[in-house]
């Protein structure tokens, strides 16, 4: 028997994670109802098997726990919301999921500046890590991808996707 064999509604899901957590005080709603649909499927969708419905309810119990986790951190230590952020504060996410919306959203502040959406990770990816095929992300570039020097390469991300007329951080 599963964790997640009774798992048909969000309640549910928080109860995980509050058991995995000890915390049970969230923020907001607003993650109820995308859970609920996502439920829906995997509870109901043949195209589901057993282990891909776990797999996907334990993600979303995870993702929920981190949640409360923040949300827990921010109660305790209000002064990190009046931080400045002065470093770059990179958003992404897999296609479809709101990245845009939240990059949207940012930038709309005064004192942020967007370097609108960019495919150069790939690329600096491949370059880092020199591997031959045409493809930017083969299988060769992503087994290679375990020995780039990370922050190299996220130094270079960020320096060819600077907006023009930025300092460096």
């Amino acid at each position: 028997m599963s964790e997640f064999d009774n798992v048909a509604t969000p309640d549910d899901v928080l109860k995980l994670a509050a058991q995995r957590t000890g915390l049970t005080d969230t923020e907001s709603d607003s993650w109820r109802d995308g859970l609920a649909v996502i439920l829906d499927e995997v509870n109901t969708s043949p195209a589901f098997t057993p282990a891909g419905r776990e797999r996907i309810i334990d993600d979303a119990t995870n993702a929920l726990g981190r949640r409360l986790q923040i949300h827990d951190y921010i109660q305790t230590h209000p002064e990190v919301l009046d931080a400045p952020v002065e470093r770059p504060l990179i958003v992404l996410g897999m296609p479809r999921t709101g990245t845009t919306l939240v990059e949207r959203i940012l930038s709309s502040h005064s004192q942020v500046a967007s370097a609108g959406e960019s495919q150069n990770f790939g690329v600096l990816l491949k370059r880092a890590c020199r591997t031959p095929s045409p493809q930017v992300l083969d299988e060769a570039t992503l087994a290679q991808s375990l020995r780039v020097d990370l922050q190299a390469l996220g130094r270079d991300y960020v320096d060819r996707t600077r907006p023009p007329g930025w300092a460096h951080p």
